[in-house]
């Protein structure tokens, strides 16, 4: 009959019970991967039992057998093993304690007890290591300064899936910050659905920095803090900024995805930063069909309250009732603060073609330009936006901070578009000339798929276009607004 490491240990110590100890139950304590054997066995440990003595960590850890045993002194069959564990960090050596075997309907079949001084060698390669590998990082947490006190510390916008389904990605977009002109930070969550041993350590969570060119899409790692479960790092990394080499992104990959987004909340936190002192974010929203309001994510996301204005007038306040952080767009329930219908902009049926007219209604830049609405006006540059996504139109207007969110518009007076973000340079080593007038928009196709899911507010009024571009204009303003939101 198979023995584990275990029961040979303990049946040669039988005798030798520590008194006072209890194990926890085989189902109710906070067990988390530490190893599995090579024919599958699995090795889970208590990480609230886990503690430290100078070189000495103690715990408590759940064998799971591939194939029931049976105890030589009680006869009974037992599927997991409960054992408590000595391990001394610093000589590569453990000792069992107290044990408890459970069968398959989590009953006792069989107890006994080890010693806290007998060692044993750890063997390389063995599943004495593992668990030494891995209570011995539980138990002395890496002495870099961590990214987060918890791996699941605040709001973080899930960007998807891997193609194999084996992990997601999430990204905290309060956290994006601006290097230089062109470089951005974004901590980044890897969640893995089963744990992948990386240094010979289980991990379930990986938290990294990286750095981000915006006008290109290379990425490079800072760093990263390595979880085994939310709350407990085993291990850590750190890279020096000018040591580290930005990669080219490649096509289709989480940064390259969402890149807009990463970059538009950096631009938008800078902007809030620098422009305001009380950290406020401006940007522009309009009205639409079924009595809403359209902006950005990046103006609103984390925001404890909207302000709605025109042309510097408080008008209302607004809430947030939904939003897609990948696509850069939310759609605002509007408190209008005197009885009135909102006017709404319609949406185009069709992605404008090539070299179509259009303009931009906005708040640019208010703190330097004022807070009285802005008109822009250029041309549809590309069908495509940035690096060919097809979510995206490339227009010629001129657009600054405190446009995002605001209503590209053609002189029929339909919507074709929301704005995004403008492109601020080609390359890191470029020594060029800066882009001119290269600045991306939503395809409004995306504000009409997010709309289906609402109820009609019904108190609004279409605009009314006018026959002259003054006229279109003047008619258009009045369904625009800033939108002014606290942190």
């Amino acid at each position: 009959m198979r023995k584990t490491g275990w029961v040979l240990a303990a049946q040669m110590l039988a005798g030798c019970m520590l008194a006072g100890l209890t194990a926890p139950h085989a189902t109710a304590a906070d067990w988390a991967p530490a190893t599995k054997s090579n024919i599958g066995d699995r090795y889970d440990v208590d990480l609230d039992t886990v503690t430290r003595n100078g070189d000495i960590a103690r715990s408590w850890v759940r064998e799971t057998l591939q194939r029931p045993m049976r105890d030589e002194r009680t006869g009974k069959t037992f599927v997991q093993t409960v054992a408590e564990r000595f391990d001394d960090c610093v000589r590569r050596r453990y000792a069992t304690g107290s044990f408890v075997h459970h069968d398959a309907r989590g009953g006792d079949a069989g107890s006994g007890a080890g010693s806290s001084s007998a060692w044993q060698e750890i063997v390389p390669g063995s599943v004495a290591e593992g668990i030494w590998s891995t209570v011995c990082a539980i138990s002395s947490p890496p002495s870099d300064k961590a990214f987060m006190d918890a791996a699941d510390e605040g709001t973080w916008t899930d960007l998807g899936i891997s193609k194999d389904r084996t992990f997601h990605i999430n990204l905290r977009l309060d956290k994006v910050m601006k290097i230089d002109d062109r470089l951005v930070l974004a901590l980044t969550r890897t969640d893995y659905a089963e744990p992948v041993w990386m240094g010979g350590l289980p991990v379930r969570y990986v938290i990294a920095a990286e750095a981000i060119d915006c006008s290109t899409g290379a990425s490079g790692a800072l760093g990263g803090d390595f979880y085994l479960s939310r709350k407990v790092r085993v291990a850590a990394k750190r890279i020096a900024l000018e040591k580290v080499k930005l990669e080219p992104a490649t096509p289709g990959s989480f940064i390259a995805n969402n890149l807009k987004l990463i970059c538009n909340s950096a631009r938008a936190s800078e902007a809030a930063d620098e422009g305001r002192g009380d950290s406020l974010s401006v940007g522009t929203a309009w009205g639409v069909d079924k009595g809403y309001l359209v902006t950005a994510s990046h103006v609103v996301h984390g925001g404890s309250a909207i302000e709605v204005y025109d042309n510097g007038e408080k008008v209302g306040d607004a809430q947030l009732v939904a939003e897609d952080a990948t696509n850069d767009l939310a759609i605002l329930k509007y408190k209008p603060a005197r009885p009135g219908k909102l006017t709404i902009l319609p949406l185009a049926p069709h992605t404008p073609g090539l070299g179509r007219s259009v303009f931009v209604l906005g708040y640019p830049a208010p703190d330097a330009l004022g807070q009285k609405i802005k008109m822009t006006a250029g041309q549809v540059s590309s069908t495509a936006g940035y690096q060919d996504d097809p979510r995206e139109i490339q227009i010629s207007v001129p657009i600054q901070q405190g446009n995002s969110g605001g209503p590209v518009i053609t002189w029929d007076g339909t919507v074709v578009g929301v704005v995004e973000w403008k492109l601020i340079g080609f390359g890191k080593d470029d020594k060029g000339p800066a882009p001119e007038m290269i600045n991306y928009a939503l395809k409004a196709s995306y504000v009409r798929a997010m709309l289906e899911e609402l109820p009609d507010l019904s108190n609004y009024a279409p605009v009314s276009p006018g026959a002259s571009h003054d006229q279109m204009v003047a008619a258009a303003r009045k369904a625009v607004f800033m939108v002014v939101v606290s942190p």
